[in-house]
């Protein structure tokens, strides 16, 4: 289907649904189309639903690294949180939410900033223009961060970047934590 057809169709079923107050079901595989049409969301994963919210909710504060990768949050972090801070393996330090212990962090990409002074430092690996920003995989040691910088941004394969990683954007999994520590 056309795609300007297909979005002029979703904004109809959206305004039907809205203004005639039907509770409706849609299954689809497209994210943008789910969050867009939806006020509840649910997704379903190897026949069970792992997670039920409001559409910000699931995109922003998942419940399991699996729905973490499904709705394409770029990057997870496995750690130790003490004293408010995240340890990751590699010995670097982020602050985060959230009781001491094993901790598994997730972050968007559109989240993750370029700055020299940030608390990590990675090697870029890719920077793909994709209009509306471009998207830079990162590399640190074993660990691959995902971000979606400003299309004008110029940074170069193989250069060593400084990142920040807001802790206000970085969610804590509340369901992984009893999961690492469990498994460790």
């Amino acid at each position: 289907m056309d795609p300007n057809r297909r979005e002029a169709l979703r904004r109809l079923i959206a305004r039907v649904q809205r203004d005639r107050r039907l509770t409706t079901l849609v299954i689809t595989h497209d994210r943008a189309e789910a969050a867009e049409l939806a006020e509840t969301l649910a997704l379903m994963l190897e026949g069970r639903i792992i997670q039920q919210a409001e559409p910000r909710e699931i995109f922003e504060r998942l419940a399991t690294a699996a729905v973490a990768r499904f709705f394409g949050t770029g990057t997870i972090l496995r750690g130790t949180v003490a004293g408010g801070l995240l340890h990751l393996d590699d010995g670097a330090v982020l602050p985060v939410a959230g009781p001491d212990g094993p901790a598994t962090c997730v972050i968007r990409p559109e989240a993750v900033s370029l700055d020299e002074a940030g608390p990590l430092r990675a090697e870029v690996a890719e920077a793909i223009y994709a209009g509306t920003h471009v998207r830079l995989v990162l590399r640190r040691g074993d660990l691959r961060i995902t971000a979606h910088v400003a299309p004008g941004t110029q940074v170069g394969v193989g250069s060593e970047i400084g990142l920040d990683l807001p802790a206000d954007r970085l969610w804590r999994i509340p369901n992984e934590d009893r999961q690492v520590s469990a498994g460790s």
